[in-house]
């Protein structure tokens, strides 16, 4: 079984701010040939934190059998 990640905006409740840009905008910007997921979350979670007072979450989906893998972005040439 692979392991599952999230990146979410926040916990359970519905999360006001606009985390999809946050997210889109350092994809867009990026310049790395992969990404690790984690590496995504770190560059942006703090200044997304800092800027809506909301603290956005990575981390393995629980129950589902997490093996230490990650999603990994890969660049389009």
């Amino acid at each position: 079984m692979t392991g599952k990640k999230a990146i979410t905006s926040g916990m359970l409740s519905n999360v006001q701010g606009d985390f999809f840009s946050y997210l889109s905008d350092k994809l867009e910007k990026n310049t790395e040939k992969y990404l690790p997921s984690e590496k995504l979350f770190d560059s942006f979670s703090k200044t997304f934190s800092v800027n809506t007072n909301i603290a956005p979450q990575f981390g393995e989906i629980s129950s589902l059998g997490d093996n230490g893998g990650d999603f990994i972005f890969i660049l389009r040439d």
